[in-house]
């Protein structure tokens, strides 16, 4: 089993790095072709990385980290608000079978109610001269929509799934819904929940994020990454900025992602 382990260890890494130059190659042959046939719309990923370069160090540089600055701020308040919410219904949801019928609706609607309606929708409310300003945090709002209910499937999920057996034992002691039991069982037992919920909003909220700057973007004020892609295809009346900018945004979630890693590393460990 030791050795099984090794061998995984040694070849994960390898073949992760293969499956990463074997997209680069499959990107050098769509411009290729792309290129051959006079289209230059998708550039080479080299051509990509020195504008991405440029963006973060070079010229526009202090516009690109505002921007990212911007779009993290959305991302974080999206992210804190349907964490908080969600971990609070969810908890609810997982100790009584009453609340979570009761919630189930909302729940369904916000799974099932389509992004970009949700964006077009506040945009038109928010066009009024006194509610204006509160067009660019529309990310905010529809990161909520996205995150929510995959921290609140997640906390109820862990709740549903506690042992039975460490069940019987706390109702017997009556401490099955005590705030103390919640802190020092429930909520260990549900992090596989918890973390996986983290790991699969995360990205997704990023990208509804950056898709809601980009639906919303009347504010160069504070424009995030969105709004200087949207900028960008205007100015240039082309897409060259824009894998550019994707190559940005990959970066940054490689970077965010590291903590999260990190922890579920650790918790398999234990």
């Amino acid at each position: 089993m030791a050795k099984t382990k090794g061998n995984k260890t040694i070849w994960a890494p390898i073949f992760v790095a293969l499956g990463v130059l074997a997209l680069i190659g499959a990107w050098y042959l769509l411009a290729f072709c792309l290129a051959s046939n006079g289209n230059y719309g998708v550039p080479y990923p080299h051509e990509t990385a020195s504008l991405a370069f440029s963006y973060l160090f070079l010229e526009g540089a202090l516009g690109t980290w505002m921007a990212i600055f911007w779009t993290l701020l959305r991302l974080v308040m999206g992210f804190v608000v349907s964490f908080v919410l969600g971990a609070l219904f969810g908890i609810l949801a997982g100790l009584f079978p009453k609340f979570k019928a009761f919630s189930s609706p909302l729940l369904g609607v916000l799974r099932a109610i389509p992004t970009a309606a949700v964006v077009l929708t506040l945009v038109s409310v928010l066009l009024g001269a006194k509610a204006h300003a509160w067009l660019s945090w529309i990310p905010v709002a529809l990161t909520f929509v996205v995150a929510f209910p995959l921290y609140y499937q997640a906390f109820c999920s862990g709740i549903e799934n506690e042992s039975a057996d460490i069940l019987d034992s706390l109702s017997l002691e009556g401490a099955n819904r005590k705030f103390a039991t919640l802190v020092q069982v429930y909520l260990p037992d549900s992090w596989p929940f918890i973390s996986m919920s983290l790991a699969q909003s995360l990205g997704l909220s990023f990208k509804v994020c950056i898709m809601a700057e980009v639906l919303s973007a009347t504010s160069a004020g504070k424009a995030g990454i969105g709004t200087l892609i949207v900028l960008s295809r205007q100015a240039d009346g082309g897409i060259q900025a824009i894998p550019a900018y994707s190559l940005i945004v990959l970066i940054l979630m490689a970077v965010l992602d590291i903590p999260f890693l990190i922890l579920r590393k650790k918790r398999k460990t234990k």
